[in-house]
């Protein structure tokens, strides 16, 4: 009898083949129980879940006896049975080994408030570009920050101050390439400036 591409990895011969096969009104159940084994030991090895699957397979097998139809052979029925039981238990092994991950391995989160330090060195970089901004030009520094602080589209800040749009957009990249020279300038701002890019 021909072995299946798909059950080549069986260690054991195909022993049991033959007698699973055979066409008998009453199947050899030690045979299917040992054909099931073998299979299964050949795709998984000796995991310490398998001979539960094995178990549990050949019961489903017994209980599904009845619904055999003859058009394939048992032996392919068994080994179909005793595949779809090894998947279940190592889709149920993956979300059991996640769960239990879940509870056992601590994450580290990063604190929700900022530390101390974290702050004292944000309102530092805030002194410091406030220092730039009122050092330059309101033709500039006003666009900037109505369009930075407080959202406002350029077609709103353009009215606002009478010119076009184009106007306020060459402000800003203005604006911008200054703010961008004189952080280079402060060290602190330096570094954040090369943090941020």
């Amino acid at each position: 009898m021909a072995r299946h591409d798909s059950l080549s990895r069986n260690p054991e011969p195909d022993r049991h083949v033959s007698v699973v096969d055979a066409k008998d009104p009453e199947p050899d159940h030690a045979a299917i129980y040992g054909r099931m084994k073998a299979r299964m030991l050949g795709m998984f090895g000796q995991s310490p879940w398998i001979q539960d699957v094995i178990h549990s397979a050949f019961e489903t097998f017994l209980n599904k006896a009845h619904t055999y139809r003859g058009e394939g052979s048992l032996g392919a029925f068994a080994d179909a049975i005793a595949l779809n039981a090894a998947r279940d238990a190592m889709r149920r092994q993956r979300r059991s080994s996640l769960l239990l991950s879940v509870f056992t391995e601590r994450p580290t989160w990063p604190p929700l408030t900022p530390t101390p330090e974290a702050e004292t060195a944000d309102r530092d970089r805030i002194r410091r570009l406030q220092s730039i901004l009122e050092s330059m030009s309101p033709k500039y520094r006003l666009p900037y920050l109505l369009h930075n602080v407080e959202n406002m589209p350029i077609s709103d800040i353009a009215r606002v101050e009478g010119v076009s749009e184009d106007a306020i957009r060459k402000r800003l990249t203005r604006a911008r390439t200054e703010i961008h020279r004189r952080a280079r300038k402060d060290p602190v701002l330096a570094e954040w400036l090369e943090a941020e890019e």
